[in-house]
């Protein structure tokens, strides 16, 4: 029937019978080479432009594989990623060259922000989160970023306030008690007027995170202060559906929040010759849904002048258009 179709799902059927004592009772379903169930749909939508076809199936070898880009390839990236944020692109055009609205909610702004602009902030009332972002080491633009956030706090609509610095990635060693303690006190749990604030982190490959992450997570978190991980996907270094599942249960052990993982669209990658392979961003994706739990999967974005979309939602990317 041309009106239906097989979809891969990452179940098996040893999952279902766990629950459903008669597979019989499941509706159309057949095991595919890889191992998990293919469900049949009805895809007469009247829109084939949605489906991007057959996928090649591609077996993995179950093996471990190490990143094929070179150690000193893979520090220059750290230090590029890290040492060097910037504004994410603005979805629409905002008076300051030293912020961007990258959602409509969401604002990114530099350390050592002036009164223009919270006054921006202030006369868009849709902005509830800021994300603010500095290069300098953690303790010596703490008291800057306490300032800003004493002026956010003045703001009615603004309910979160994140944080986003390489040092909690590359040295959590430094961030001391006295820095937690300070940077809690920062958030409010009041019902009329509660402030969250975030942390949020970038990493690349599982060996990163250390035990002394973890440690100075769960203070945080007994402080009332989440931490998010975001990953961006790059070529030769994190490609490979084993290495994201050995990330995602890192991050989910040391009780950081997998939160975005970028397949495309970020400044680092194009400038590391990045092509989207929309093959190996499913791949991943299966796996991870497959040997991870829920609070272990993240969000597949591609990062786009538009602003933030989910991977193969945008148009021009179905189906699966670089």
């Amino acid at each position: 029937d041309p009106a239906y179709t097989w979809i891969r799902t990452p179940y098996t059927l040893q999952y279902f019978e766990q629950f459903i004592n008669n597979p019989d009772q499941m509706p159309d379903f057949r095991i595919n080479k890889e191992g998990t169930l293919d469900a049949r749909f009805c895809l007469d939508m009247g829109n084939k432009s949605l489906f991007a076809g057959n996928r090649s199936c591609k077996i993995d070898s179950g093996k471990p594989m190490a990143p094929k880009t070179s150690v000193a390839d893979i520090n220059i990236f750290y230090s590029s990623l890290y040492n060097c944020p910037t504004l994410g692109p603005s979805i629409c055009q905002v008076p300051l060259k030293q912020i961007s609205r990258v959602h409509k909610t969401r604002i990114e702004m530099k350390i050592g922000a002036k009164d223009a602009w919270f006054n921006y902030i202030k006369e868009n009332s849709e902005i509830t989160d800021v994300v603010i972002f500095w290069d300098d080491a953690f303790e010596t633009s703490l008291n800057k970023v306490g300032q800003m956030v004493e002026l956010l706090k003045t703001i009615s609509h603004v309910v979160c306030i994140r944080l986003r610095s390489g040092a909690f990635s590359c040295s959590p060693q430094s961030i001391s008690q006295k820095m937690i303690e300070k940077i809690s006190h920062w958030g409010s749990f009041s019902i009329g007027k509660p402030l969250r604030i975030e942390i949020e982190a970038w990493f690349l490959l599982p060996d990163q995170i250390t035990d002394r992450h973890a440690k100075v997570v769960k203070k945080l978190i007994n402080k009332g202060v989440n931490i998010y991980a975001n990953v961006p996907l790059v070529n030769g270094v994190n490609d490979h559906p084993d290495i994201i599942v050995r990330l995602a249960h890192v991050l989910r052990k040391a009780k950081i929040e997998f939160h975005h993982f970028y397949v495309g669209g970020l400044d680092i990658q194009r400038k590391y010759g990045f092509k989207l392979d929309h093959q190996k961003v499913i791949d991943i994706a299966s796996l991870v849904r497959t040997q991870c739990s829920g609070r272990q999967i993240p969000l597949y974005m591609i990062q786009t002048m538009e602003g933030e979309i989910d991977f193969g939602m945008g148009p021009g990317l179905i189906p699966f258009s670089p």
